[in-house]
């Protein structure tokens, strides 16, 4: 199939790079050299920026720089959390060869993301790939503050928006905020957990208008996520640092190990297809095969198919408990297993997957999220810190409930939203069974919350 090459990606830029990295994918400045570059096109960039390359220069000196914030582990201690400035976001995507005209199909693709609404830098790349063919790829880089019509200076457009209203301090009147006094607002649409789903719908879409038959496929067994480098400040950032170059080096093995797989593939296919050919020749030489047998396509036997990568996944260094060596069955014991607990077994092993998962993404949800999302990810990184660094040792239990408290009595989250967060978050939620038991304490933490709540507002002499 034409459309085999697939890479999506959704990207949050920092402020201090926005603007070199403008340069980058333009292959301008100190990328001169960059020969790859077939077409660089900016969009709705505000009448004081010369080009998108000035306007995100601006975004790096005006937008809101790297900050820190108290945030509290789960023995009651408090630590700084370090949160960097966001500059810019960016869809990094693939262009299938079998697209006919590349450009355009970039530009309706960021025509329809992007529409008026927001300055943007649109590149294509077209590179060589691995195998000699073409690697063609677009980089939309773009700013998240929505145009509104309203003309501002270089430094007000990306001061924090003026809007609602505010009580008037003499006459008590609500009066709403001067857009023209505040900068341009940022549009929550693009920091919608669902959002990097929706981008590759849009991606998956536009290929099948040219080639109907693409699917957008994830692979069944990706590469442990590396993360990124931290400074290395805190006790915990360098425990991270630790962990993530051995992860990086196992990756790196990894891929080794697949391109050589790939290699002794190719060479079997090779072989296989002389070995037929030589085959066919004889046959011809002896009179066995027919003209009419002759004139088929000589068949060629399928490369097998490529081992499960998912058994070298011993990158993390932490792991849900595996079955106990003892209770193990001997290696040359065969047991027949009924359907039953054959099923029992496979769900087993996607609940140990999926425990992984989030294990991994627990530093991420605590980046990205908020809400009760953030509270129990605060908790759990530090659970598993107090653990060793082990998280098959932590009482997730235990972390539900104090995270659950924190965010209904001391933050005021809704009921709903904790449930959600600990059903989507918790490595202690990867199956269903529990799900009941946190709606029950959830419910039973509200409640207590309440008449807490109610009690203080009586007072000794009632209300």
């Amino acid at each position: 199939m034409s459309g085999v090459i697939q890479h999506t990606a959704f990207k949050n830029g920092a402020t201090g790079k926005a603007g070199d990295h403008a340069d980058y994918i333009a292959g301008i400045g100190k990328n001169a050299g960059k020969e790859d570059v077939i077409h660089c096109e900016d969009g709705n960039i505000p009448t004081w920026a010369t080009d998108a390359s000035d306007f995100f220069r601006a975004a790096d000196e005006f937008e809101r720089k790297e900050y820190t914030m108290k945030r509290k582990h789960l023995d009651g201690t408090t630590f700084d959390k370090t949160i960097k400035g966001r500059a810019y976001k960016e869809f990094e995507w693939s262009i299938p060869r079998g697209i006919k005209d590349p450009v355009a199909w970039a530009k309706r693709v960021a025509e329809e993301a992007l529409g008026n609404d927001f300055p943007y830098r649109l590149a294509v790349h077209d590179a060589v790939a691995s195998d000699g063919g073409r690697n063609l790829n677009m980089h939309l880089m773009f700013s998240d503050r929505k145009l509104d019509g309203v003309e501002r200076d270089r430094e007000l457009f990306f001061k924090r928006a003026k809007t609602g209203f505010y009580k008037h301090r003499k006459t008590g009147e609500m009066i709403a905020h001067d857009p023209a006094t505040g900068g341009a607002a940022k549009d929550r649409f693009w920091n919608s957990k669902d959002r990097p789903k929706w981008a590759r719908h849009l991606y998956e879409s536009h290929v099948q208008k040219e080639i109907p038959d693409f699917k957008l496929v994830r692979s069944s067994n990706p590469e442990p996520k590396i993360g990124p480098k931290l400074k290395g400040r805190t006790e915990w950032e360098k425990e991270y640092e630790i962990k993530r170059a051995a992860t990086e080096s196992s990756v790196i093995q990894i891929r080794a190990l697949k391109s050589e797989m790939l290699a002794v593939e190719t060479e079997l296919v090779e072989a296989r297809k002389e070995q037929l050919q030589a085959q066919l020749v004889r046959a011809r030489a002896s009179g066995s095969v027919g003209s009419e047998a002759i004139a088929k396509p000589v068949p060629v036997s399928q490369p097998k198919p490529k081992p499960d990568w998912s058994k070298f996944k011993d990158v993390a260094s932490v792991g849900r408990p595996l079955q106990k060596p003892e209770t193990a069955l001997p290696v040359t014991a065969k047991p027949i297993k009924t359907q039953d607990v054959a099923a029992i077994e496979v769900q087993d092993q996607v609940d140990q997957v999926e425990w992984r998962k989030r294990v991994e993404a627990l530093p991420e949800v605590e980046r990205k999220r908020a809400g009760a999302a953030l509270t129990f990810a605060g908790h759990a990184l530090a659970a598993i810190q107090e653990a060793g660094g082990d998280a098959s040792r932590v009482d997730w239990a235990v972390v539900e409930m104090v995270a659950a408290e924190e965010s209904l009595v001391e933050n005021g989250q809704e009921p709903d939203r904790v449930v959600d967060a600990i059903l989507l978050y918790s490595p202690g939620q990867v199956s269903q069974v529990q799900h009941e038991r946190v709606r029950q304490m959830v419910a039973r933490l509200a409640e207590t919350g309440r008449d807490h709540d109610s009690s203080i507002n009586a007072g000794p002499d009632g209300p």
